[in-house]
């Protein structure tokens, strides 16, 4: 399930640059938490 989920975010950050920009936020607080 996760690689299904690997291949699915994949795309989904191409088709939506703001997506991207999220996924960079949650990378930050992660690297916080």
């Amino acid at each position: 399930m996760k690689e299904t989920g690997c291949h699915i975010h994949f795309p989904d950050s191409n088709r939506n640059p703001e997506l991207e920009k999220s996924n960079m936020v949650l990378r930050r607080l992660s690297r916080f938490g």
